[in-house]
């Protein structure tokens, strides 16, 4: 069981150095959660707790996890969440939805995949606005990693 202090850092990191999407796949929308950074040790912390998966990248490691991993990587921070709450409760409803259709890929589909779409669009849109907010404060950043 995580404590109260290992959930507060883990939103914490999301919050500062993740992200929260969905992508499309097999027709449809699968809720991501990923966290880039250049700690190797924070990366196994995050998968050892919720089991996803790590790229390494030629100046980054990222946890990735998807679909059931990132709604339960979802559900443990929420509560501590500051900047990616409204992400969140969007991954936390598409879950809510499945579960009460009975699986994504039910009757009505059409409909469903509809939905999800819409859902996912709303977290692209909560995700441009904080990049939109992040460069005006720090307009010299060009949003792509840069060492210091």
């Amino acid at each position: 069981m995580d404590s109260v202090a290992e959930l507060s850092y883990a939103a914490g990191v999301l919050d500062s150095d993740g992200t929260v999407f969905f992508t499309r796949a097999a027709g449809m929308q699968t809720p991501h959660v990923v966290v880039a950074g250049q700690s190797d040790l924070l990366m196994q912390w995050l998968k050892q707790r919720w089991a996803g998966y790590i790229e390494t990248g030629p100046t980054c490691y990222r946890f990735v996890a998807r679909g059931g991993r990132a709604v339960s990587v979802v559900q443990a921070v929420r509560s501590y969440l500051l900047v990616k709450t409204e992400q969140a409760d969007l991954v936390l409803e598409w879950d809510s939805y499945c579960h009460e259709a009975k699986g994504c890929g039910s009757k009505d589909a059409e409909q469903r995949r509809q939905w999800a779409a819409e859902l996912a669009e709303r977290c692209r849109e909560l995700n441009r606005l904080l990049s939109r907010q992040y460069k005006a404060v720090r307009p010299e950043s060009s949003g792509k990693y840069e060492s210091r």
